[in-house]
């Protein structure tokens, strides 16, 4: 076989085997933005070592980033079972994406960063972690578009990107496992822009299309309530995004 076709494919492979979300705060367990396998790839229930920090229930701003941008592929943000990687509550879903992110792949001082902040529920839990997960809905054609019926993940979305963090301790009452997920907050909202501008919906749980947003220069989403868009907690907050996100 040419020895040029070899080197074009393997080339190809690597470009497309990687990607393309991670966590930045709280840190991930891997630096890996290309896991495909749900929900942590190979560092599944893997929840050893040092607990990043102990938090209260509440709100907390997190922060995550791509490494190479997708058109309207929106991410989910779910809180894993105590030690256990096989339970997910969603805590936020239809995070829209930012289209006018443009990152340069193994450039990782490129890589575009997203804040959002989130409300962690009353749970008491040893050994918590998030889960990110990043549908490519720019791979499914008709699908995708505001008139298609999506895919869904766990399901029919061919190409998923996937990102845990590492455990954290969450001080609050309820046990974790005792837990009943509420669900998507009542207060996010349920459409978002698709394909030519037209609205998408998004209020179906683990169900997308190509959804769309904007996002400030700071990096926070801009059409949501002032608690998504407000840095709180202390985990993730810096100087610099308290600053900017309340200008």
């Amino acid at each position: 076989m040419d020895s040029n076709f070899l080197t074009l494919c393997l080339l190809l492979r690597v470009l497309g085997g990687s990607a393309h979300s991670r966590w930045v705060c709280p840190a991930p367990r891997s630096s890996d933005t290309g896991i495909k396998r749900p929900v942590c790839g190979s560092e599944a229930d893997d929840f050893s070592g040092d607990v990043l920090a102990t938090i209260p229930p509440g709100l907390l701003t997190v922060q995550f980033e791509e490494s190479v941008a997708h058109k309207g592929a929106p991410w989910r943000i779910s809180l894993s079972g105590d030690s256990d990687d096989s339970e997910s509550c969603i805590l936020l879903d239809h995070i829209p994406h930012d289209d006018t992110s443009r990152p340069t792949f193994r450039q990782e001082d490129t890589y575009q960063p997203f804040f959002i902040t989130i409300a962690i529920p009353n749970v008491s839990c040893d050994r918590c972690s998030l889960h990110l997960a990043n549908p490519m809905t720019d791979k499914i054609g008709l699908a995708g578009a505001p008139s298609g019926g999506g895919c869904t993940d766990i399901g029919t979305c061919s190409s998923v990107y996937y990102s845990c963090t590492r455990p954290f301790r969450i001080s609050g009452s309820i046990p974790r496992s005792q837990y009943q997920c509420p669900g998507q907050p009542g207060d996010w909202p349920t459409s978002w822009t698709g394909d030519n501008g037209l609205p998408v919906t998004a209020s179906v749980p683990n169900v997308y299309r190509r959804e769309s947003a904007t996002w400030s220069s700071e990096r926070w989403l801009v059409d949501v309530p002032h608690q998504y868009r407000n840095p709180a907690g202390m985990m993730c907050v810096s100087t610099t995004t308290t600053t900017t996100a309340l200008q």
